[in-house]
This record gives structure tokens, sequence and C-alpha cells, in this order.
């Protein structure tokens, strides 16, 4: 009887074992954590911004948040290539995880439906003199006048025809009244807070076709760079203005 006593305990023993290795491995299972993508808590990636190492850190994530899988950005080898030098579409907080959408274009999201109907939208260079110290952000409207060479027939004495046009410089807008979209990556005002003080080098300006054209040729023939000339949001008149030369000054 003892024997058997014996052996039962044994059995049992066993049993209560397996049981207790069961239970352990089903608390190291939700213990388990999976690993992602974050941003430090001291950096902010204003929209547009490239993604570098430093500004990235790793947080491991207990499984339960199963959820977080489906939009949150993996920390992975393969991911950590993707992500690396890659443009984020939106601005991502300090602390934030790292997800899909903050990389991946959607249509809804896209520049483009910000042009207004019939307008196309084109950039052109510029740094603090050209742009009224960086104050042109998203929404300002501004005017473009430019220096380009023309030519144009000197005086002729005794009313005889001149035998070879003159080169002169002149200053005139190139065009009025266009609506800026973005200046360096930013077009919205936020954005623009975030890089005013760094400033941009250049900017989206919105403009017909036929004045998309007109500035094209007039960058052909700039004797210098174009510069932008701040509205004020209520004017939104068209000044006819004549062309300045050396003459118009004298």
């Amino acid at each position: 009887m003892t024997k058997w006593l014996l052996i039962l305990g044994g059995v049992l023993g066993v049993i209560a074992a397996l049981l207790v290795n069961v239970y352990i491995q089903q608390i190291e299972a939700r213990q388990q954590s999976a690993v992602f993508i974050r941003v430090k808590d001291d950096v902010t990636v204003p929209s547009g911004s490239v993604l570098e190492g430093a500004m990235l850190e790793s947080v491991a994530v207990p499984e339960e948040f199963g959820e977080l899988a489906s939009i949150a950005v993996a920390d992975t080898p393969v991911n950590r290539e993707w992500v690396l030098g890659r443009r984020v579409v939106q601005t991502v907080q300090g602390g934030q995880f790292l997800l899909h959408e903050h990389l991946l274009d959607r249509p809804e999201r896209r520049f483009a439906t910000q042009i207004g109907a019939n307008k196309r939208a084109i950039s052109i260079p510029v740094d603090g003199t050209t742009a009224v110290g960086f104050f042109v952000g998203p929404g300002s409207y501004v005017d473009l006048v430019g220096t380009v060479r023309t030519r144009a027939a000197p005086a002729a004495a005794n009313g005889a025809a001149p035998a070879v046009l003159e080169e002169r410089l002149v200053t005139r807008p190139i065009v009025q009244n266009v609506r800026v979209l973005a200046v360096g990556f930013a077009d919205t005002w936020s954005q623009y807070q975030e890089i005013r003080e760094q400033g941009y080098s250049n900017v989206t300006l919105e403009l017909t076709l036929a004045q998309v054209e007109q500035l094209i040729f007039a960058r052909t023939q700039l004797a210098g760079p174009l510069t932008l000339v701040l509205r004020n949001p209520a004017d939104d008149g068209m000044v006819d203005t004549p062309s300045v030369n050396w003459d118009s000054l004298q």
C-alpha cells in the first residue's frame, strides 16, 4: 500500500510540475513584446523632413497591444532601411510611434489637391532678401518683380533708323497678386512657424498657365533674382505701372 501511495505521489508531482511549467510559459508568452520605432521625446519631425537614425528609438510593447502592429512601423532591419532617408508626409511629435500613415501618401492629403481650378503650381528659388525676410508664408499673396534684359532701338539722329538694337535692363512686375501655396516643404501655417527661423530656399506659387509661361520666359531673361513683394491680404488690386530703367530714374 505504501508503495502505491509513493507511486501515486510521484505521478501527481510530475503532473503538478507540468502544470506549473505550462503556467510559467503562458506568463512568459504574455510578457513577450514586439519592438516598434518611436520618435524620441525631445524631437519633432516636421512634415516633409527626412528621417534620420538619431531621431528614432526602439520601444518594446507587450503583445497584447496587437492593434499597434497594424498601424505602427515594427523595428526590423528591413523597416529601418526603408524608413531612414524617407520624408514624412505629416508632422510627427516627440514620443509618438512612427505610423505607416506618417510615411505613406494618401490621395486626400496630396499637395496637388490644394491647387485651385485652372491653376498650376510652380516653385522658384528665394532667400531671406527676396522673400521679405521669410515673412512670406503659405497663404500669402505676392507680386513678383524682376529686372530683365530687353532690346530697344536707340535714339537715332535726324530720324534715321538705327542699325543695331541696344540691350537694356528694365525692372517690371512679372506677375501680380499670386497665392503662395508653400514655402520649402511647409504648406500649412503651423509647419511654417516651425521652419520660419531657419528659413527656406524656395516658394511654390499658384499661377494660371499663361502666368507660368510668362514667369518661365522672364526667368531666362533675368539680370538678377526675382523679388517677392508681400501684399496686405485685403489688397487684391492689379496695378499698371510703367517699367523702370535708367532713363526713368533721371
